[in-house]
């Protein structure tokens, strides 16, 4: 075969698997909302967000200082959207497993690692635009002064956190086929992260062997950084903190795929992939 015609057919198979990825990504997003109206998923991907991150701006503000309200609007924005996105992940691998699905999707010839991240990716979309969503709102509420801050070095970090915390949500909700409860977990991963990565609590201000799992956890690092972009600071003073959040991200992909490739082995093995209560 020619070089042009490998090319050619690499391509198509690119396109293809592209293709597939995204149909997968659609109908398991689309799929769990059978109920979902505009009016609900606003309130849910805005006003929620907006709320919460709004209240505790507000009163870190007046009660400390705009230093207290700025750090708590980029905890609890990043909060909100690792909220809502680990919410969705674990609520769709749940309601396949509940409502009889599952079983077929696992036993279908499908690349594994495709279907795997199909089903997360669109909820950190998801996240992503409430994170958006909070931070506009609040800023206009509250006139932050928005001059010093690192655009550039702001994005890379916020996308960073988006991916990881996916990653760190997409290993627990393995654990959702295994336990079949998805509302424990969500409550437990979201918590966590709230407590550990400095979102209202200072890392460094936690006792040590708290500290100590609050470094290997997603978003610590990338919460750092963001701040330090928010505040000016560029690539070379808050790269070590991205790196060290693309770092655990890339773990949490490859752990968390590991754990479901064997609940799945042992799902076909012990029969508990065919839903029910």
């Amino acid at each position: 075969m020619s070089s042009s015609g490998a090319s050619a057919s690499t391509a198509r198979w690119g396109g293809r698997e592209m293709g597939n990825f995204q149909t997968e990504a659609f109908l398991s997003f689309k799929a769990l909302f059978p109920w979902l109206q505009w009016w609900s998923y606003l309130s849910s991907v805005w006003i929620r967000p907006f709320m919460i991150a709004a209240m505790f701006a507000v009163v870190g503000r007046f009660a400390i200082g705009s230093d207290a309200a700025e750090r708590y609007l980029l905890g609890l924005a990043v909060a909100q959207m690792v909220y809502l996105s680990a919410a969705g992940i674990l609520r769709t691998f749940g309601d396949d497993l509940w409502q009889g699905t599952l079983s077929h999707v696992l036993c279908s010839p499908v690349n594994r690692f495709r279907l795997y991240w199909a089903r997360g990716l669109p909820h950190a979309v998801n996240g992503f635009l409430a994170f958006i969503a909070c931070f506009i709102s609040v800023w206009l509420i509250l006139d932050l002064d928005l001059t010093r801050v690192n655009w550039p070095a702001f994005a890379t970090a916020i996308v960073l956190i988006c991916l990881s915390t996916t990653a760190l949500v997409m290993a627990t909700s393995s654990l959702v086929i295994a336990t079949r409860e998805h509302s424990i977990l969500h409550q437990v991963v979201s918590g966590l992260l709230i407590l550990l990565t400095g979102v209202v609590i200072p890392v460094s201000e936690l006792p040590a062997v708290l500290r100590a799992v609050s470094e290997v956890l997603p978003m610590t690092h990338g919460l750092a950084g963001l701040r330090g972009a928010f505040s000016g600071e560029g690539f070379d003073a808050i790269g070590t903190d991205l790196l060290a959040e693309a770092a655990i991200g890339l773990v949490c992909t490859a752990a968390g795929f590991l754990v479901f490739k064997y609940v799945e082995t042992k799902g076909r093995e012990n029969g508990f992939l065919e839903g029910g209560a």
